[in-house]
């Protein structure tokens, strides 16, 4: 990936092979962290094409229930002013 092409003076000294996005889909929508919590159609984020799909297993949760989580919990902790390259980003969220 393009991470490799990062100075390591802007990593804190770390070498990175890529800069990879995650995301998780559920109930037929890809939800993803970047800089807030987006919902969107599988494959459609700004990053393109998934380059692999890791399968989780399944939820017991309905969909409602997820969407009072995201609301009621997670749009707090992943926010704009949140938002983090290293410490709490789209991986963290995932």
């Amino acid at each position: 990936g393009k991470g490799k092409y990062i100075p390591s003076l802007l990593t804190s000294g770390h070498k990175f092979e890529g800069i990879w996005h995650t995301g998780i889909l559920a109930f037929g929508k890809e939800y993803w962290y970047g800089g807030g919590v987006f919902q969107s159609t599988p494959a459609q984020t700004p990053f393109g094409e998934p380059l692999r799909i890791v399968r989780l297993g399944k939820t017991l949760r309905s969909q409602k229930e997820l969407m009072r989580y995201i609301s009621d919990e997670l749009q707090c902790q992943y926010t704009y002013a949140t938002y983090d390259v290293f410490t709490n980003n789209c991986n963290c969220f995932s």
